[in-house]
């Protein structure tokens, strides 16, 4: 993925990899870390680059979904700090778990997501942890399009997690607004192959930070 952001202080430019790999059809092991770029606008301030904090998530679907009953998976995660600079992470252990829960209908796909993070602390600053609330939607209106869209609420200090990784969702959650706040994001899917999905759009963060998102995914499985 490419992600894009700039305000009054800096321009921002990300490039998150994720990796899914599912050992069964209901548990899954995902790693993810970004490489960043920040160019602060006072040309005094030198400008940063390198890999961000890397981060591990387990996710177990424990009821499946059935006609009138969403899918239920609890997700738990480790962001470590593996930031190549202190700008560039937050220099400590966050713990994360949360709840998803997830129904299809004829052509909606809808997940809601509570997550709480216990956020680490350094000598130099202590943070709140942080309670995401989140709801997504997946509108195929054609066999090729869908549209995306994801609001999440959060609740606490500066934690860097996100409502869904891998997608527009993913951009959402990405900043960290310190104070807490809501955030939306909106976006356009396109299924190229059945291995190949790009989608592109816009999230709008507490502070009015705007973030221009692109992703690629490709499955290894080939099944869209």
């Amino acid at each position: 993925g490419v992600e894009y952001q700039r305000d009054d202080e800096e321009t921002e430019l990300e490039v998150p990899l994720t990796l899914e790999y599912n050992f069964t059809d209901s548990f899954k092991l995902i790693v993810e870390s970004s490489y960043i770029t920040i160019r602060p606008r006072d040309e005094e301030d030198p400008d940063l680059s390198g890999m961000g904090d890397f981060e591990t998530f387990l996710e177990a679907e424990f009821v499946s979904e059935r006609r009138y009953r969403p899918a239920l998976t609890l997700e738990a995660g480790i962001k470590w700090p593996t930031a190549d600079a202190p700008d560039l992470g937050t220099g400590a252990t966050d713990y994360t778990v949360g709840l998803i829960a997830s129904k299809e209908f004829i052509h909606w796909d809808m997940d809601f997501g509570a997550i709480y993070t216990w956020v680490g602390s350094t000598p130099e600053e202590s943070l709140d942890n942080v309670l995401e609330l989140s709801l997504a939607a997946e509108w195929q209106f054609t066999p090729v399009f869908a549209a995306i869209a994801e609001g999440l609420y959060s609740i606490g200090g500066d934690a860097v997690f996100r409502g869904h990784r891998g997608g527009i969702g993913g951009g959402a959650g990405g900043g960290g607004s310190g104070d807490g706040g809501f955030e939306f994001a909106c976006g356009l899917a396109e299924q190229i192959s059945e291995n190949l999905k790009l989608e592109q759009g816009i999230a709008i963060q507490p502070d009015g930070t705007l973030q221009f998102i692109v992703y690629a995914e490709w499955d290894f499985g080939g099944e869209g």
